[in-house]
């Protein structure tokens, strides 16, 4: 389970792999952007899911897993940056106007 809140770190909660095991759980920071860029939040979340899940599923291919879907905390952390990246891209524009794809490749070559 992953639970964003704003600005706030994301939790990130897995398991419990066996009965009777505990779920365990991590959070990752955010990185924060300037007041005077954020412009509209609308869309921040399913830009966050977005880039998580791409991340996922690069990490998943570039693992070549055939048959099971088990991540490392180190990948989670890794999928939660790209979907902080994207959400703080999409938070500095107005409505539906999203960065290009260059510029976003970019972001991501440079920071993850």
């Amino acid at each position: 389970m992953v639970i964003t809140n704003s600005e706030l770190p994301v939790t990130i909660a897995v398991g419990p792999m066996v009965d009777g095991e505990e779920c365990q759980s991590f959070t990752v920071n955010v990185s924060l952007i300037s007041n005077s860029l954020l412009k509209d939040a609308n869309g921040a979340g399913d830009s966050f899911v977005g880039g998580f899940l791409a991340k996922l599923c690069k990490i998943h291919e570039d693992e070549n897993v055939s048959n099971h879907l088990i991540f490392s905390s180190d990948q989670l952390i890794q999928c939660t940056q790209a979907g902080n990246l994207i959400a703080s891209e999409v938070i500095q524009k107005y409505g539906c106007d999203f960065p290009s794809v260059a510029h976003l490749k970019a972001r991501i070559e440079a920071t993850l």
